[in-house]
């Protein structure tokens, strides 16, 4: 396969510590991307000297983007993704897959090669990736964030840029699957964060996301139990109230521009694809484990003296 198949979008912020380590990973992939955009959100440590002294010594070409310090905020990733996508627009280069990668993500030799086969065998395939695999919940997963392999041609049917609100990163994976296509994510396919993920923001914000993409409300009640009772999820018990808490009280973010419902096309099909996934077959173990985890935390609140 021609190395000009892929190229890499990377995210960083004060990222000195972990940001080369993740260039080794990609670089030494068995088929290395053709181009490395880094898009720096205004990082105040060793971060932007790191990169430059790889562009120099690196064969493949790394084009660094450089923010001002806005401070810390991960609502605008999106927003700092777009400028890589920009970037190769206005450049008129052409690829057959992009890749997004955080600046703290290691993998394995063959991820690449192993997701580019994936799609190169399925046209359908529009999105996928490995799993970071630091938690397992016996669940269908979808693809991951870091380490997500898009389909150009599939990008472009939906104008080759994130939405800069909440629910930015599940929206690619409904909107892939409502327009027909497939998305798959290859949980042998393992890698790993160096920092813990949702250190910064708690993942507090999934709530929002969920209300703002029309999530089934049952659905977001039984993540909310099998959290708490079987910790599916590396997210603290704080973060599972304040995430039902914004799923179910949507006034508390009226004022923040980041929260908007997307299409109501959109917020149906997810609805719809949620509800048929809760009264299939499938979805039994679904039913099995909020019972479960309901009847564990009655046990726990009513225990026999």
């Amino acid at each position: 396969m021609p190395n000009a198949q892929y190229y890499v979008c990377l995210i960083t912020r004060n990222g000195a510590a972990t940001i080369g380590a993740t260039l080794d990973s990609i670089m030494r992939q068995t088929i290395p991307p053709a181009l490395v955009i880094i898009v720096d959100d205004g990082s105040t440590d060793k971060t932007p000297s790191i990169i430059r002294t790889r562009k120099a010594s690196e064969a493949t070409a790394l084009h660094m983007i450089r923010l001002a310090d806005r401070g810390y905020d991960i609502r605008r990733v999106p927003e700092n993704i777009n400028r890589a996508y920009s970037y190769v627009d206005e450049n008129n280069l052409s690829f057959q897959y992009s890749m997004i990668s955080g600046d703290d993500c290691i993998y394995p030799s063959d991820y690449c090669e192993y997701l580019l086969s994936k799609l190169g065998s399925d046209s359908k395939l529009a999105v996928v990736s490995g799993d970071w695999g630091s938690h397992s919940s016996g669940m269908r997963k979808p693809p991951q964030g870091s380490g997500r392999f898009v389909r150009e041609s599939f990008w472009n049917l939906v104008g080759r840029r994130y939405p800069v609100k909440y629910g930015w990163e599940s929206w690619l994976i409904f909107k892939a699957q409502q327009l027909g296509f497939r998305v798959a994510n290859y949980t042998k396919l393992r890698y790993t964060h160096l920092r813990q993920i949702g250190s910064s923001h708690k993942f507090s914000h999934w709530g929002i996301e969920m209300r703002s993409l029309g999530y089934h409300p049952l659905l977001v009640l039984s993540r909310f139990g099998r959290n708490i009772i079987l910790h599916n999820e590396p997210i603290t018990l704080v973060g599972n109230i304040s995430m039902l808490a914004n799923y179910l009280l949507p006034q508390l973010y009226r004022d923040d521009p980041y929260f908007q419902y997307f299409d109501k096309d959109l917020r149906m099909f997810v609805r719809n694809h949620q509800a048929h996934r809760i009264v299939s077959t499938w979805d039994s173990h679904l039913a099995r484990s909020f019972l479960f985890a309901t009847a564990k935390l009655l046990g726990q609140l009513y225990k026999i003296s």
